[in-house]
């Protein structure tokens, strides 16, 4: 019983400080980055491989059948 309470002590407390670092690293990111440089180097995507737009992606070159594929058997999996 010990043990368990344990675990879940440290498991909620890294949750929390990982939860601070993301954002921290997310916020880092953001002020380094101009938002017009990502948006810029996002959408020189070929056409129909779009990085933005979800339903322009049929030419993509990873996101075909076997992402589907994978995606049912590790839901089937879990």
């Amino acid at each position: 019983m010990g043990g368990q309470i344990s675990v879940m002590v440290t498991e909620c407390m890294q949750g929390i400080i990982s939860g601070f670092i993301f954002v921290i690293v997310t916020a880092t990111i953001l002020v380094m980055v101009k938002w017009s440089d990502i948006v810029q180097a996002l959408n020189m995507a070929p056409v129909n491989a779009s990085m933005i737009h979800p339903l322009k992606t049929s030419h993509t070159a990873d996101f075909n059948i076997w992402f589907y594929l994978i995606t049912v058997m590790a839901s089937l999996y879990a």
